[in-house]
């Protein structure tokens, strides 16, 4: 089902081209312990920046000594503005590592997080990206493995909502690229400007 559309070559480029997963998004809401379901599965854009670098390792996502924090931004792209931000520093990873028991170092997280999504599209029936936002508009990306009697937690990452004002900044500045590309002129753009 989702295997067309993101294409066998979708991370090819990743993290230097935002790559599209499924994922299920529930939230919870006025702190009651059942979860509401927001459209269940959907293909949510992940994107990658890494901030306080000069450069990402050759490699294909290896990161270097150099780096200082990995943000993560995850969009719907039927919805503009569902858009959190998740940012890893080694202090932060630290903390994820001795909670969660990962096997792997800082510089290695983007290849282990590859992998993980590259697991949840090509085997969807036994892996899961869910998504789980409560009322505070705190949100966990969770990867889950079906080991056939029992789910295994992958991998926990934890976000928060991009603000309102930086959604409006973004998501003009993407239409404006957008109507650039697709007529050349802003002006000539449909529904650009105010009435």
């Amino acid at each position: 089902m989702f295997k067309k559309a993101l294409g066998a070559d979708a991370f090819a480029q990743w993290p230097h081209l935002p790559i599209s997963v499924p994922i299920e998004i529930r939230a919870i809401v006025d702190g009651r312990a059942g979860f509401v379901d927001l459209g269940s599965r959907v293909i949510a854009a992940l994107s990658i920046s890494i901030d306080g670098s000069k450069n990402i390792n050759n490699s294909v996502t290896g990161l270097k000594e150099d780096h200082s924090v990995i943000k993560i931004t995850l969009t719907v792209p039927e919805n503009p503005f569902f858009r959190f931000r998740a940012r890893i520093d080694k202090e932060t990873f630290a903390i994820m590592k001795d909670r969660q028991r990962l096997t792997c170092q800082y510089e290695q997280f983007l290849d282990c997080l590859r992998e993980l999504l590259i697991a949840c599209t090509k085997r969807e029936d036994l892996n899961v990206i869910c998504f789980t936002i409560n009322e505070k508009a705190e949100a966990v990306l969770v990867v889950l493995e079906d080991l056939g009697h029992k789910l295994i937690e992958a991998l926990r990452i934890d976000f928060e909502e991009i603000g309102a004002k930086e959604v409006r900044e973004t998501v003009v500045r993407e239409y404006k690229e957008m109507s650039m590309r697709l007529f050349g002129d802003e002006n000539d753009a449909p529904y650009l400007h105010r009435r």
